[in-house]
């Protein structure tokens, strides 16, 4: 490489932005020359961009896509740097934002650039050129190229993106000091914004962009303890995007961050940011998707491990609870007059509040026991599930993850759980004792004896505070405005095609299990015989909840 090469991407350039010291070198430049790829070079070089762009093709050709030693010096010359710092400027200029109406257009010979920047910070030499880098202010280039234009806008290709990470996991891999560099220019919410600004966004979680901003991320979050502001900005911004895919891969990277057995473990973040971490999990185990659910689930059985902890945690949880509990279903009160309606009960409260807290307690404390006498005997857990087996229908949904939840807490911590239980429901420790091997639905019936005992447990409740404002269908159909109308309408309309699909799906299954198994009426197989009666049985379903949501729609309009 020779004196001639640079003062031909000079005249091109703009050397406004070269540094003083850039500018230094290159004169002390200009006096050297090399014979070993030089002479190539000046023949294919002049100032105009798609001579500039040859060159960077032939430089990706020779030292990218070739294989060599790695010594870009025996090859390009002692100043082999110069070249790192006129691509970095030429970056600059070519992907400066230009107010220019009309389609955005993709960054000139972009993939070029980004390549021979990648050549130079993989070489063996890497560390020198890497000052180059640094003090061309490259950090911050390239974070700006990754968060170029939005999604669909096409400035930046996906394997441009790529590269980009590639080369922000290369300088995240050099240490403590490199990760604060990143993280000053906002790197951890670059990354994933470029992976937002990809040309599939989110409707691919796993496409080697969202698998390239993974490992980026874990790399620059692990060991960067000056820095757990940024990480944990990173983690609030993931996990309350309005995208549910981002949120499960951000509650995803939290757990990576947390987990004791987890390879990208730090405790440093967790210590210094667990009040955050605890509302984070929170708020996504009480989510309305399953997915986010689950990853929920999986945080705040994580961060159960830590006695230090466990009293906050197990707070919030009951308040979860309590406040689920006395909660009007918007969907139940609208069709509280509707008779014969458990089909319609059961699909509607799988998305109850109330479930959802009393499926996640039940495995937390499945899970981790040791936070089963600090739920029962100081926060009160069996108060509100007494509540709820009390108020509701008899074997809808939400009445049997109450019984669950008791049986569970009962055959658990039997004798606190007697006392407790003997006083929300008027009876004896020693009965209460003697009932410790029911299943959990014949022990909600026992519980609750009768329906006049049970009438006379609703008034206890309610003269102790625990109510919920029903209103009836009448009233609060006339108070309710046309959006809230809308609201219930569309949610019947989902409900009726998880039913549809759910009964769709299913029956065909039984019957072509029966005709796989060569099934006759006559057989005495029991379990063909089951799957037989679980079929008609499902099809009975089918024909009922069809008009079970004609009365609904009914009850809706006003016409029942």
């Amino acid at each position: 490489m020779s004196s001639s090469l640079l003062r031909d991407w000079d005249e091109g350039a703009s050397p406004r932005r070269l540094s003083p010291s850039t500018t230094t070198q290159s004169v002390a430049f200009a006096h050297s020359a090399e014979a070993s790829g030089s002479q190539r070079v000046q023949a294919a070089v002049a100032a105009s961009k798609s001579r500039r762009k040859r060159l960077l093709e032939w430089f990706q050709r020779r030292f990218q896509l070739a294989p060599f030693s790695g010594e870009l010096e025996s090859e390009c010359g002692a100043d082999a740097s110069l070249l790192l710092a006129r691509v970095l400027v030429w970056m600059q200029t070519t992907t400066a934002p230009r107010a220019v109406a009309g389609k955005a257009k993709r960054f000139f010979a972009l993939s070029e650039q980004l390549a021979c920047v990648q050549i130079f910070l993989a070489s063996a030499n890497a560390h020198v050129y890497f000052r180059e880098f640094q003090q061309a202010n490259g950090l911050a280039l390239l974070v700006s190229v990754l968060q170029a234009g939005g999604a669909g806008a096409g400035v930046v290709s996906d394997a441009d993106r790529l590269v980009v990470l590639d080369l922000l996991f290369r300088v995240s891999q050099r240490g403590r000091a490199h990760k604060e560099a990143i993280s000053r220019c906002e790197g951890e919410l670059a990354v994933i914004r470029g992976a937002l600004a990809g040309s599939e966004r989110c409707a691919n979680m796993a496409s080697p962009l969202w698998e390239a901003c993974r490992d980026t991320l874990l790399e620059q979050m692990v060991g960067n303890s000056n820095c757990h502001g940024q990480t944990h900005t990173a983690i609030a911004f993931m996990l309350g995007h309005a995208e549910n895919e981002l949120r499960v891969f951000g509650a995803q990277i939290l757990r990576h961050l947390i987990t004791p057995d987890s390879f990208y473990l730090s405790l440093a973040y967790r210590r210094a940011k667990q009040t955050e971490i605890v509302s984070l999990a929170i708020e996504t185990l009480e989510s309305n998707n399953t997915q986010l659910q689950h990853e929920g689930l999986e945080l705040v059985h994580s961060l159960l491990q830590s006695e230090s902890l466990r009293r906050d945690i197990c707070k919030v949880l009951v308040e979860w609870a309590k406040r689920a509990a006395v909660t009007p279903d918007v969907v139940d009160e609208r069709f509280a007059s509707v008779q014969s309606s458990r089909e319609f009960e059961t699909f509607s409260h799988i998305r109850s509040p109330f479930v959802r807290a009393a499926q996640s307690l039940s495995t937390l404390m499945n899970s981790t026991p040791a936070i089963l006498p600090l739920l029962v005997a100081e926060l009160e857990l069996l108060v509100p599930l007494a509540f709820v087996l009390v108020v509701e229908r008899s074997q809808s949904l939400k009445w049997y993850a109450a019984a669950i939840a008791i049986h569970y807490v009962f055959t658990s911590v039997t004798t606190t759980a007697a006392a407790h239980l003997a006083q929300l429901f008027s009876l004896s420790e020693d009965k209460l004792l003697a009932w410790r091997t029911h299943e959990p639905e014949h022990l909600a019936r026992s519980l609750l004896q009768s329906e006049d005992h049970r009438k006379l447990l609703v008034l206890r409740f309610y003269q102790n505070g625990w109510r919920r404002p029903v209103e009836s269908t009448s009233a609060a159909r006339s108070s309710a405005s046309a959006g809230e109308e809308d609201a219930v309408e569309c949610e019947l309309r989902q409900l009726e095609l998880e039913v549809e699909s759910t009964v769709r799906d299913f029956v065909p299954e039984l019957q072509m299990r029966g005709v796989a198994h060569g099934y006759d009426p006559e057989d005495d197989d029991t379990d063909l015989f089951c799957d037989s009666m679980d079929a008609e049985h499902e099809q009975q379903l089918r024909a009922g909840l069809q008009r079970h949501f004609l009365r609904f729609r009914g009850a809706l309009s006003g016409s029942v």
